[in-house]
């Protein structure tokens, strides 16, 4: 796991932003976060990476802030209902043929800025043999 913080801006016009808001209404607190500096944060997952935007919602605008690097591809991820904990769960299931490597990774969640650091080592849940392929 490792973060970078490389910042560049991603411009949006109407529609597309319009599209991005659908997206993260769909799904609300997962995808998005207001912290109490009134600041708007963006979670994308890309692969094994987990990129923080911050929001510009006045100059239709992403700015990246930090990715931060997961062992294997992102499959999910959710915030605990009361801690400041964000859980990101990994798979190398459908990227690699050996579908030997998934795991659960718990991060600190930093209210004021959305920046994640790693709480715990992940959690590695192997290989499990014998379960039909349509229950992942």
């Amino acid at each position: 796991m490792s973060m970078s913080h490389k910042s560049s801006v991603i411009q949006f016009g109407r529609r597309e932003l319009g599209a991005l808001a659908a997206g993260m209404m769909a799904v609300p607190g997962t995808a998005r976060a207001r912290n109490t500096a009134g600041r708007t944060v963006f979670y994308a997952a890309v692969g094994a990476n987990l990129v923080l935007y911050q929001v510009d919602d006045k100059g239709l605008a992403l700015t990246r802030q930090t990715v931060t690097k997961m062992p294997e591809a992102i499959q999910y991820i959710w915030r605990h209902p009361v801690k400041n904990l964000i859980y990101v769960a990994y798979s190398n299931r459908f990227s690699t043929k050996n579908d030997d490597n998934h795991g659960v990774a718990a991060y600190r969640l930093d209210p004021q800025t959305g920046q994640l650091a790693a709480f715990k080592s992940p959690t590695r849940l192997g290989r499990v043999d014998g379960i039909p392929d349509m229950l992942f």
